[in-house]
């Protein structure tokens, strides 16, 4: 009977610590997406980001790219974007976002990839017109980064101007 108790006693055990992880888990998960969907990215971000080291999935990572987002954290969130993008599940969205997230960090040719693949699996879901602008915006940007123009003069206009303070 003893042998039978300390047997009992090592599966109980062991089944708690496979169950206690997995419950902490989930509970982590679920406070993030209430801090999510309560707009305190920041808080959602810690969260999410100590769930995805326990166990790592694309769900998780959607969510810590979007809240990088929201709080304009483009560096961040291009990390996360570029994992979602480059991830079998990649959804057009994903690649989409990413374009976006490379555009604001000054990587237009990155970005116009990004925007050719969207291109290649976007049926119906983004126009030619909307891609267009989007290539364009890209090229445009290269443009003028490549080409500056190099004689501004600011002149100081009379009629519009005065010696008093206009702004409060």
């Amino acid at each position: 009977m003893k042998f039978f108790d300390n047997k009992a006693s090592l599966l109980i055990g062991l089944f708690l610590l496979a169950v206690i992880p997995l419950k902490a888990q989930y509970s982590l998960l679920k406070t993030a997406d209430r801090e999510f969907d309560a707009f305190n990215f920041i808080r959602a971000i810690e969260l999410y980001e100590r769930a995805y080291e326990v166990k790592p999935d694309i769900r998780t990572a959607g969510r810590l790219a979007e809240a990088y987002y929201n709080v304009r954290n483009y560096r961040e969130a291009e990390k996360w974007y570029e994992k979602l993008a480059n991830h079998d599940e990649a959804k057009i969205d994903h690649i989409l976002q990413y374009g976006h997230v490379l555009r604001n960090n000054s990587k237009f040719r990155e970005a116009k990839a990004q925007y050719q693949r969207v291109a290649l699996k976007a049926e119906g879901i983004i126009t030619p017109e909307e891609l267009q602008v989007l290539y364009a915006s890209c090229d445009s940007a290269v443009v003028w980064l490549e080409n500056p123009v190099k004689a501004v003069e600011i002149k100081k206009q009379r009629g519009w101007n005065t010696p008093q303070a206009e702004f409060g």
